[in-house]
């Protein structure tokens, strides 16, 4: 009896052994499954890094050669709009003074073409002033007088009023207005309790690694990646991308009330408002221009 009392002791004790090697590869095997999840996310982190790196390199590159063509291009414009006006006025003062001293003929050219022309190209020439300093960071509204004064002389300029609001005062940068979203998308990240996106998930895995958590089913990383993706995350890469207006129409999905977020939609709006009022300038002193030379 003792003897079949100690082998029944005996394997009870192998029993156990093989249970807890069977437990402990299950759990290794469970913990191996998150490990390789974590690496996948941290992957597809810095491949994700590396194409903003690169993203951020070629907006650079841009950056340099627009500001390098538009140095160029200022260099060429007039400094004191006010002047430029002033040699305008005295050069169609000429110009009307020899068409009027002229004979009239069937060959003559109509006075109101002549003039029509110069002031085509005076309204483009404004035109094109304001659009480089607004990319530069200037001041457009030092053209405004410009404007004003060839409306006065027969140009159709658009509505100047609309355009004086926009330019009182002027809007902020651009560069500023995405760098001031990049720092909304912080305050929202700490809104919703926690920084958002990979780093959040790496964060989890590892404090689900600390406190041992038991599951049967591993996340994966295209899991992990489909609960970043929210409406900040959105407006995040829309701001990296450097385009104001994608960034203003993400960060509008955000249903959320944020501090600074309205605001920041107001400003971003008047901004890109202002853009567009001086393109349709451009289209409208060219289409001045063409007509003109056409009637010429």
């Amino acid at each position: 009896m003792p003897v079949i009392l100690g082998v029944a002791a005996l394997l009870l004790a192998l029993a156990g052994i093989g249970i807890q090697q069977w437990l402990a590869v299950r759990q290794e095997g469970h913990y191996q499954a998150e490990i390789e999840a974590l690496a996948a996310q941290i992957d597809t982190t810095n491949d994700m890094l590396a194409r903003a790196q690169a993203d951020i390199l070629v907006m650079k590159t841009s950056q340099d050669e627009l500001a390098s063509r538009l140095a160029g291009f200022e260099d060429a414009l007039p400094q004191d709009p006010a002047e430029a006006l002033a040699a305008l006025a005295a050069r169609l003062g000429t110009l009307s003074a020899d068409l009027e001293s002229r004979p009239a003929t069937a060959d003559t050219v109509p006075p109101q073409f002549e003039t029509g022309l110069v002031l085509a190209q005076a309204g483009l020439g404004a035109a094109t002033a304001m659009n480089a300093a607004n990319l530069e960071g200037g001041d457009p509204g030092q053209w405004l007088p410009v404007l004003r004064e060839l409306s006065l002389a027969g140009l159709d300029v658009g509505d100047l009023s609309r355009l004086e609001a926009l330019l009182t005062p002027p809007p902020v940068p651009t560069a500023r207005l995405l760098a001031e979203g990049s720092g909304l998308v912080a305050g929202i990240d700490r809104d919703r309790g926690g920084v958002s996106g990979w780093w959040q998930d790496t964060t989890g895995m590892i404090a689900g690694f600390i406190r041992l958590r038991r599951s049967d089913d591993a996340p994966t990383a295209a899991e992990g990646a489909a609960e970043a993706a929210t409406p900040a995350d959105d407006f995040a890469r829309a701001l990296r991308t450097g385009s104001l207006a994608e960034s203003l129409a993400a960060s509008r999905r955000i249903t959320a009330a944020h501090e600074g977020l309205a605001d920041w939609q107001l400003r971003a709006q008047r901004r890109l408002d202002l853009d567009a009022a001086l393109a349709a300038l451009m289209a409208r002193m060219t289409t001045r221009l063409v007509t003109a030379g056409a009637a010429d």
